[in-house]
């Protein structure tokens, strides 16, 4: 992780709710640097994809990101049902 994420990372559950709302932007998320930029292309980052991530370093839940965004966006929705408030 890169030092802000880093920073997020470390705010621990005070950061969940601020990065479930990101779980549905579906935005573009380049990465910079070649290793990097050649990885982000391969994979198509988005804006979700990074909060969807950085919730399950959070919850020490890491998995595996699946190159599919089709894939992850199955798991992002899981994610956005478990945050929603329980009524």
């Amino acid at each position: 992780w890169e030092e802000a994420a880093e920073a997020v990372i470390e705010m621990g559950g005070e950061a969940i709710p601020g990065l479930a709302g990101l779980l549905s932007d579906k935005r573009r998320a380049p990465m910079w640097g070649s290793e990097e930029a050649g990885e982000s292309a391969y994979y198509q980052y988005r804006v979700a994809d990074y909060a969807w991530a950085l919730m399950m370093e959070i919850r020490n839940e890491r998995r595996e990101v699946p190159i599919d965004p089709g894939v992850r966006d199955s798991l992002i929705a899981l994610e956005i049902d478990r945050s929603q408030p329980v009524r």
